[in-house]
């Protein structure tokens, strides 16, 4: 977790540039071999990543979600915030709270259940969402959650694929 942490860190992508870190998920969850990965692009921002790992069919389902994007550098870091920083058992950087080290334990749990070759009761869907810190009146957020829940074909798969539990935004 703490390697993952430290790349998700280590790869800016404050809200509006998070198109690298939305390439090396891509990449990533390409990488592990899921039934499907797709890219579907936010205006001004960088790709939405959605991931789907099959099960078998009549079980719950599963949405793990989290944002690649992160507020801007403010004053005050004395470190540099995009570098990944251990001190005793902490790590500092822009968005390690936020939700880079969230995001790294789903990916770390995504890995653990394809290289274990366990069947899933139902479809696990991970999204990696962009721009989420982009507040917009009236209070909604997110054209990348929103977009994806609401909008794209792949949000009626999901829903489709209910009953469902999904992850923390």
């Amino acid at each position: 977790m703490v390697e993952l942490t430290r790349t998700l860190l280590e790869i800016p992508s404050v809200t509006g540039g998070e198109h690298s870190l939305a390439d090396w998920v891509f990449d990533y969850f390409s990488s592990l071999g899921m039934d499907e990965v797709n890219r579907l692009p936010v205006e001004d921002a960088g790709d939405t990543i959605v991931a789907c790992l099959e099960g078998s069919q009549g079980g719950y389902g599963m949405l793990l979600r989290f944002h690649l994007d992160t507020f801007d550098v403010c004053d005050g870091w004395d470190t540099d915030p995009f570098k990944a920083v251990r001190d005793g058992n902490r790590i500092y950087g822009l968005g390690v709270h936020d939700m880079k080290a969230g995001g790294a334990c789903m990916i770390g749990a995504l890995e653990a259940i394809v290289q274990s070759g366990a069947k899933l009761g139902g479809r696990l869907y991970v999204v990696a969402t962009t721009d989420e810190e982009n507040w917009e009146p009236p209070w909604t957020r997110s054209r990348g959650r929103t977009w994806v829940s609401t909008k794209h074909t792949i949000s009626q798969a999901i829903w489709r694929s209910r009953p469902f539990r999904a992850g923390p935004p």
